[in-house]
């Protein structure tokens, strides 16, 4: 009786478990079912449990009379097949698209905030623009709000207004490089803007080298160095040097010096030079000296000035107002000469060569010295008792000028010599 009741049990979970699948309801399993062979089934045995919907019927949560099987939002009764789209970026009419029929707008993002979009987008049905984005993307740099079509463009090398020149429709500057920052260039010219660092808008340096030399430089005489070349420049850049510039400083003032001995005349004019008198430039740069002494008795003849030595000649030499002073000649020795001397060349430039000629036997010494310019004496040789000597002097000498004196007996002759 139990294995009856068991069977009969298991196969009617079958056959409910097949009603229910063939989406039967509860009162219409009641009906095609046999009400004595349900009543006949032992209470408990079937738990109500057991009566679930495997396939529930439709429903309309949000009562917008459109179940679930047709409402994509059963949640909102604003949203069923039955409403108008509208631009919310939602599927109000629920036909599986959002925000058909609408126009779309294109709007783009303005990171700096200038009004201006880059190339990031999107796409709305609003016509109010969103936070944060723009109607165009013309921005060129979003990064930088100063950068826009509406900028004004500045000399900068940026394609300020975005229009894919940069430093368009500004003045054009031409400009020089200025080597030695004097403030004054030279050189091939440039075009620009502005003009960078190391360049200025002039080129009237004319020695970019030399910070020194420029147009506002102060022109000034050279410094004589006896040591090294003269080394001139036209500081202020004018075209002028030294004494042709009227603006040059460091001028040398010196007395006209006609015949160039040193010496000139009391009354004589006060002139100006960077190298003194002209005079002094025929041995430049050997002197060295300014020729600003007075006195000269003659000066037209360069062998006739104050320091000069006297010599036997009848001229006033050293313009002492006295003639052949101190000369001292001896009649018989004129009467028969002992020697003769010749000096050449002279002027000379490396050697004086010197010849004597003894005609008879000395009693004393033949003296011969050289004495320069301020009585120091170079050279001094003493000659005796023999017939003719050759020798020459003046390997070590500088340049200028030197006196030759013979002394013999009482008789002193003087000679003029030139090292050139």
């Amino acid at each position: 009786m139990k294995t009856a009741i068991a069977f009969v049990e298991v196969f009617f979970l079958i056959v409910h478990y097949q009603i229910i699948l063939g989406n039967f309801s509860k009162r219409q399993y009641k009906e095609k079912t046999n009400e004595k062979f349900y009543g006949i089934m032992r209470s408990g045995s079937l738990p109500y449990s057991f009566y679930r919907w495997l396939n529930p019927p439709p429903v309309d949560d949000d009562g917008d009379g459109y179940d679930n099987t047709v409402d994509c939002n059963d949640q909102d009764a604003s949203i069923n097949p039955g409403v108008a789209e509208v631009c919310d970026g939602v599927d109000n009419n629920c036909d599986g698209q959002t925000d058909e029929n609408f126009p779309l707008f294109t709007y783009y993002l303005d990171m700096d905030g200038d009004g201006f979009g880059g190339v990031n987008s999107l796409t709305s049905c609003d016509s109010l623009t969103p936070p944060g984005y723009s109607t165009n993307p013309q921005d060129c740099n979003d990064g930088d709000s100063l950068i826009h079509p509406l900028a004004s463009e500045v000399c900068d090398s940026i394609d300020n207004n975005c229009n894919g020149i940069h430093n368009e429709g500004l003045p054009s500057i031409t400009y020089f490089q200025d080597m030695d920052g004097d403030g004054y260039g030279s050189g091939n010219p440039h075009q620009g803007c502005a003009v960078p660092n190391g360049f200025v808008t002039n080129d009237n340096d004319c020695d970019d080298w030399d910070a020194a030399i420029n147009p506002s430089a102060q022109e000034v005489c050279p410094i004589y160095d006896p040591s090294s070349p003269i080394l001139d420049s036209d500081e202020d850049c004018d075209g002028l040097w030294n004494d042709d510039d009227p603006s040059v400083t460091g001028l040398i003032h010196y007395y006209v010096d006609e015949d160039c001995d040193g010496f000139s005349y009391a009354d004589a004019n006060m002139e100006s030079s960077c190298f003194g008198s002209p005079c002094n430039l025929w041995n430049w740069p050997y002197s060295g000296y300014i020729w600003n002494g007075f006195g000269d008795c003659d000066d037209n003849n360069g062998e006739i000035y104050p320091s000069q030595i006297e010599w036997c000649d009848s001229l006033d030499n050293n313009c002492n107002g006295l003639i052949d002073e101190n000369c001292f000649l001896d009649s018989a020795e004129l009467d028969k000469p002992q020697f003769s001397i010749n000096f050449y060349p002279n002027p000379f430039k490396d050697l004086l060569h010197i010849m004597i000629d003894f005609h008879l036997k000395l009693s004393k010494p033949l003296i011969i010295r050289c004495i320069s310019i301020t009585g120091q004496i170079l050279e001094e040789r003493y000659f005796m008792d023999t017939e003719k000597i050759y020798f020459s002097m003046g390997s070590n000498w500088n340049p200028g000028f030197y006196t030759m004196e013979v002394q013999y007996f009482g008789i002193e002759k003087r000679f003029k010599l030139i090292k050139i």
